[in-house]
């Protein structure tokens, strides 16, 4: 399978989360890649979603929208 990079891209809906992997959308080796993600995700919710950054190596959500 694929390897994971270090930082973790998860989104979804305010009403509708999956919950954990099912959140999961991409990794990313650049903060600024995984931060050009969540804004491209943002930009498609409707009606209202969140996105965030999990940095791996930090173990802790780095960006959140």
């Amino acid at each position: 399978g694929a390897t994971l990079k270090r930082y973790l891209v998860f989104s979804g809906d305010c009403y509708y989360t999956n919950g954990g992997w099912d959140d999961y959308q991409a990794s990313f080796s650049e903060l600024e890649e995984a931060k050009k993600a969540i804004k491209k995700l943002s930009s498609s919710m409707r009606g209202g979603g969140w996105a965030q950054i999990v940095d791996t190596k930090k173990e802790e959500v780095v960006e959140e929208i």
